[in-house]
């Protein structure tokens, strides 16, 4: 894979969407569950830290990488689930 561009501000971003990235489908990708505990509410989830991300302009055509990190805003990355401008790479989507 060809790292990304940085542009004048240091943002990181692709002019294509490379091979590895696939759209994500479900926010379940970026969240784990904390701890023992199994069920899936607010309360017990947690997002995944180090995440490799796309998130696709689709005016531009640009797609900004992205890390999801401590402080990553879960709301906003749900709404560019749903509109399908997010793109993980494929062999995180594998991990647990």
């Amino acid at each position: 894979m060809e790292g990304p561009l940085t542009n004048e501000h240091g943002f990181r971003y692709y002019d294509f969407k490379p091979e590895e990235f696939v759209r994500c489908t479900e926010i379940k990708d970026f969240l784990k569950l904390k701890g023992t505990t199994r069920l899936w509410r607010k309360e017990n989830i947690e997002v995944k830290r180090g995440v490799k991300y796309l998130i696709q302009n689709p005016i531009t055509k640009v797609y900004w990488y992205r890390e999801t990190h401590r402080y990553t805003d879960v709301r906003q990355l749900n709404l560019y689930v749903k509109d399908e401008n997010v793109y993980i790479i494929k062999k995180e989507n594998l991990q647990a």
